[in-house]
């Protein structure tokens, strides 16, 4: 796995994904909490029993420990876009600003 999102391709790989959206888990086992959204699904998960429910079924698809390997392969992405970035800039800042070989004309006091 070298992404955050989905086997699929059709979202990014979170609990709400994989229990909403998630065609590779469109048969929910009957004692799951049914939900339609994402604010259900954050409701039912300040319930303790259907947050428990619904813990135990990410847990047991297997795809917590996948999910933490992406977000930290992304995560370094990041840091590695930054730095990259970061030495750019200071390159472009270790360039000295061209200066105009035009004298600037004085101009008369009360002009």
């Amino acid at each position: 796995m070298t992404s955050p999102y989905c086997s699929n391709g059709c979202g990014p790989e979170t609990a709400a994904h994989l229990y909403l959206n998630c065609k590779t888990y469109d048969d929910l086992p009957g004692r799951l909490p049914r939900v339609r959204d994402g604010h259900l699904f954050r409701e039912a998960l300040t319930r303790c029993e259907a947050a428990s429910c619904i813990a135990g079924w990410v847990y047991d698809t297997g795809r917590i420990e996948m999910y933490g390997l992406s977000k930290k392969l992304e995560a370094d992405i990041v840091a590695r876009e930054k730095k990259h970035q970061e030495l750019i800039e200071g390159l472009n800042m270790g360039i000295p600003p061209r200066k105009s070989k035009r004298r600037a004309r004085k101009r008369a006091p009360g002009l």
